[in-house]
């Protein structure tokens, strides 16, 4: 697992409320400086499918290119410049903008997202602190990751995570999402694959695109915790369903792995897994 990355989020609506066009919470095509089109493209670079959690957990729309510092990292950089890189960014911005725009309807979080907009990083800080403490799970989590960015006060991954799991057990599926990213991520110091594993398996529950490819990668790792190629290949297969930005990647990688038998075992398993996704929702 070592050098791979994973990783997680949003005002009413009214015509005095709409997107804007282009919208400011929109994220750019990633053109790190040095930008090179020349550069050998590859298919097996070691952040392929990990780029999805990433990009649709801890970079959010509302926070438009923002990253944690932790995984800014050359070789991060190096995969957004490549064609795979650039696919998964522009499939991560498409699975995010629905969830955007359906958090902005929530009236407790309008002013949240409208400070966040003008650039008031501090009067959005101090906006989301109210709802959190009501127990509004969108704005726990928008807290977690002010806190994990630093952006309206100083970063604290203590905090972020904290919230985060609070978020999470309550229900929210963008916190669990980016909780599992966290222990995923060696950068952060908390890597847990374990952790990592249980937390996909429950957002994935709910078809969150965050998780869909990510919990198959895992079960298809030699080290990971629960390696089991059937159901790397089931949730592939429900990813590619789903869309799931890193989907057809991940089923590509699993295609050469698997026998009739294997197979077999995936349908099975697939099977199990869309009983337990209607039971789930």
């Amino acid at each position: 697992m070592a050098g791979q990355q994973p990783f997680e989020d949003v005002r009413p609506t009214d015509a005095d409320h709409q997107l804007p066009t282009p919208s400011p919470f929109a994220v750019p095509p990633f053109r790190p400086l040095g930008f090179d089109r020349t550069k050998p493209q590859t298919m097996n670079h070691p952040l392929r499918v990990f780029l999805t959690p990433l990009v649709l957990g801890l970079l959010r729309v509302a926070n438009a290119g923002e990253l944690p510092d932790e995984i800014l990292t050359p070789e991060f950089e190096d995969f957004l410049q490549a064609e795979q890189g650039e696919r998964l960014w522009a499939d991560a911005q498409r699975s995010l903008r629905e969830e955007q725009e359906a958090n902005m309807q929530d009236p407790a979080l309008a002013e949240y997202f409208e400070q966040l907009q003008l650039g008031n990083d501090r009067a959005a800080f101090d906006s989301i602190k109210g709802p959190t403490h009501s127990g509004h799970p969108q704005a726990q989590t928008e807290l977690a990751h002010l806190y994990l960015t630093g952006r309206g006060t100083a970063k604290n991954l203590d905090k972020a995570v904290e919230w985060y799991h609070v978020a999470s057990d309550r229900g929210n599926a963008m916190a669990t999402s980016s909780l599992a990213a966290i222990y995923l991520a060696p950068e952060f110091g908390r890597q847990d694959l374990a952790t990592a594993l249980g937390l996909y398996k429950r957002c994935a529950l709910r078809l969150r695109a965050t998780c869909l490819a990510n919990l198959s990668r895992l079960y298809a790792e030699d080290d990971s915790p629960e390696f089991d190629l059937a159901k790397a290949h089931a949730w592939a297969s429900i990813a590619v369903a789903e869309t799931a930005p890193g989907a057809e990647i991940a089923m590509a990688e699993l295609a050469p792995r698997m026998d009739e038998e294997s197979l077999q075992a995936a349908a099975e398993e697939k099977r199990n897994i869309l009983r337990a996704i209607l039971a789930a929702q």
